[in-house]
């Protein structure tokens, strides 16, 4: 299994901003971020 990525709460407060802004869509930060969509949008 690979290592659990971290984020911390600045980085993520960026990435909420982006999608509150509609700058980007949850779906969206998620793929730039190579993470899960429902990661992104439990922050």
């Amino acid at each position: 299994m690979g290592q659990r990525k971290k984020f911390d709460k600045a980085f993520k407060e960026q990435v909420v901003l982006r999608i509150l802004a509609e700058e980007s869509t949850v779906a969206d930060a998620a793929k730039e971020l190579d993470v899960h969509y429902t990661t992104v949008r439990d922050w």
